[in-house]
């Protein structure tokens, strides 16, 4: 089993998983993105690429004390 990782863990150009669903966008729970930022709170701001290499989106994410998606930036087409 994987030990959980923490807000000091991640740094930029780490490839997670989004922790749910954001529908809003077609995202999927599982679906990877990059991490293009880490706040100062620790919040992962992780871009969402499509198959043609276009951002769908950026989302928030809060990995502690569970990941969970807290916001996102609409930044892709449509």
């Amino acid at each position: 089993m994987e030990a959980r990782r923490t807000t000091k863990d991640y740094k930029e150009f780490d490839i997670i998983a989004i922790p749910e669903d954001v529908p809003e966008v077609g995202i999927r729970a599982g679906t990877e993105g990059a991490v293009v930022e880490v706040m100062p709170d620790g919040t992962l701001v992780v871009d969402v690429v499509n198959e043609a290499g276009h951002t769908i989106d950026m989302i928030y994410v809060t990995p502690e004390p569970e990941p969970r998606v807290v916001g996102r930036w609409h930044v892709g087409e449509g």
